[in-house]
């Protein structure tokens, strides 16, 4: 029996998932298997999963397209691991990926779950990066922001399904910070800040997302709208702002950050982004460019400085 479970939920990744695939077996800690949960696509990913000819890998397919959770809890029930890693089928685990997060919660039996640091990538180029806080995620910060990240940069324990229950399958967006504010009502998770992961983004995503998004939104504001904070639904309208810019819509993007300002007037990238995005496309995504780049410095500095 395997330690850890990697679960691949896939539809129409053909052309990227080997990447993802070959990340995970070119992880340092080796006692693992990975599930690939195919939720009926109608390309290649079939044929892409059967090349593989490593034991460790086991494909799933669904009759019929159900979303990402239901194919990652189709994942789950399947898994035979201690610990449960997801993957995006588009993105890619680091090499010491399992190694650094199993030991982090063979060290924490008491947690729920890890998170870790991870970039984000676009056109092969290093965009931004997420930065995990280290130690105990408290649950007003959760409940304030998504400051975990994607199902990409967490592992669990097994048996935290068997508590909480498994993935709520009527989420078409805000699947993570739905499940991450679930563990952590009742649960702890542990924030690893080193970069093990790296999260690719592409025109496709961008493109086909924004009804999604928004109904994402507006299902999580009924589910947990009253453990919000005041930080929180300000954050809803920022996350907002930058759906619409991704679609060049930038009246709509300054009004939506306007309003997080609003209701959250002590954040300054509120702001930051409201005077960019009246400024236009090219400003905004100059702003934007900057604010990224930055942050990108900072980490590698700090990480230099160690």
């Amino acid at each position: 029996m395997p330690t850890v479970s990697v679960i691949i939920p896939t539809y129409n990744r053909a052309d990227v998932l080997p990447s993802t695939i070959d990340s995970v077996l070119s992880q340092s800690y080796d006692d693992f298997e990975c599930i690939v949960v195919d939720d009926a696509s109608t390309d290649d990913t079939e044929t892409v999963v059967s090349n593989y000819d490593d034991e460790r890998i086991r494909y799933l397919c669904h009759d019929n397209n159900r979303g990402a959770n239901a194919a990652r809890n189709t994942g789950i029930q399947a898994a035979t691991g201690t610990y449960i890693s997801f993957l995006d089928s588009d993105d890619e685990l680091l090499p010491e990926n399992l190694a650094i997060t199993t030991a982090a919660l063979e060290k924490r039996p008491d947690c729920a779950g890890v998170f870790t640091s991870f970039y984000t990538v676009r056109d092969g180029n290093v965009e931004s990066v997420s930065i995990a806080q280290p130690g105990e995620m408290p649950f007003e910060r959760i409940c304030s922001e998504n400051a975990i990240g994607g199902f990409t940069c967490v592992m669990f324990h097994t048996d935290v399904f068997d508590d909480i229950g498994l993935l709520d399958e009527s989420f078409r967006s805000y699947q993570d910070w739905d499940f991450f504010i679930r563990v952590i009502t009742n649960h702890h998770m542990v924030g690893i800040d080193e970069v093990l992961a790296i999260h690719h983004l592409h025109r496709q995503q961008i493109s086909s997302n924004k009804r999604r998004k928004f109904d994402g939104q507006d299902r999580f504001i009924e589910k947990h709208g009253k453990k919000l904070t005041r930080v929180g639904r300000a954050n809803i309208q920022y996350t907002r702002g930058f759906i619409y810019a991704d679609h060049d819509e930038y009246d709509n993007a300054a009004h939506a950050f306007k309003t997080a300002f609003k209701k959250y007037p002590y954040n300054f990238l509120y702001l930051y982004y409201y005077i960019a995005a009246r400024c236009g496309k090219h400003v905004y995504s100059n702003a934007d460019s900057l604010k990224k780049r930055a942050k990108v410095t900072v980490y590698s500095l700090k990480r230099w400085l160690l």
